[in-house]
């Protein structure tokens, strides 16, 4: 992980190299659906079968199901939730993490490495993307700190990026409208298209 000393020199004084992280970190959705399908691809030339989600004897199935849908679940959470650009949403998920939909994305990326049965390789994939993210995290909130002053100040500081500290959230309106707004069903429908696909692997 990166130190927090090479953190901070990225948001004072980009140089190449972070750059061309800013330009990563923009197209990480993309990166990371070209990381995913290499990966099945080297499973399947490596004869890997991956578990069978009806299988009620298999632990690692049912830990990567109950891993992809509490991802799923945890950005449809947020995502009815956020408002982007028109004010700091500190309600709902938003009241125990700074982050949910990246901590929702990384549940997802687990639960699928661990239906796939590439367990081994796991933090291969999610080490450099964990980095990503933080990177991403880093950008978009030095934004939200510019936007919103002392109000994001004191959100940030009762607030931990991604390890709640307590159990309880704060009630807010969650929107099925702004769920729809944040196209957050494309989410929904890839991680559902993705478990299908697993069990149709699995059955040849």
């Amino acid at each position: 992980m990166a130190s927090t000393a090479a953190l901070d020199s990225y948001s004072a004084s980009p140089t190449a190299i972070q750059r061309a992280v800013a330009r990563l970190v923009k197209r990480r959705v993309h990166i990371t659906l070209v990381f995913f399908a290499a990966m099945v691809v080297w499973s399947l030339a490596s004869g890997v079968r991956p578990h069978d989600l009806t299988d009620v004897t298999d632990a690692q199935s049912w830990i990567g199901i109950a891993l992809v849908m509490s991802g799923v679940l945890i950005r449809s959470w947020a995502a009815g939730t956020l408002h982007k650009h028109a004010e700091l949403t500190t309600v709902g998920p938003y009241s125990l993490i700074r982050n949910p939909l990246y901590v929702g994305s990384f549940m997802l990326m687990v639960g699928f490495c661990t239906l796939i049965g590439q367990t081994h390789n796991l933090w291969i994939v999610a080490g450099p993307f964990a980095l990503l993210f933080l990177y991403t995290v880093r950008h978009e909130e030095k934004i939200l700190a510019d936007q919103y002053g002392p109000v994001w100040t004191s959100y940030s500081e009762r607030t931990p990026r991604f390890i709640p500290s307590q159990i309880l959230a704060q009630s807010g309106n969650w929107s099925m409208h702004q769920w729809k707004k944040n196209r957050e069903y494309q989410a929904a429908l890839a991680a559902t298209a993705g478990l299908m696909a697993i069990q149709a692997w699995q059955s040849l």
